[in-house]
């Protein structure tokens, strides 16, 4: 597992939106998802469900940030 894909994930629950997290990481959207669903694929856990157009975290996305 590549160290980038655990910091989209990182990036999106800190800043509260996709669009801050893909500024902060100077990446596009379409890259964004990809990576996330790609980190979501080998660790076998949904780490964002979609809600009211928006992606929250999820209790396994939030646990490893304490």
């Amino acid at each position: 597992m590549k160290s980038e894909l655990i910091e989209v994930s990182k990036a999106k629950i800190e800043s509260g939106t996709v669009m801050a997290a893909t500024h902060s990481l100077k990446l596009s959207q379409p890259v964004m998802a990809k990576q996330r669903a790609q980190l979501q694929s080998e660790l076998y856990l949904t780490l964002f469900k979609q809600r009211d157009r928006r992606l929250a975290p999820t209790a396994e996305a939030r646990a490893p940030m304490g």
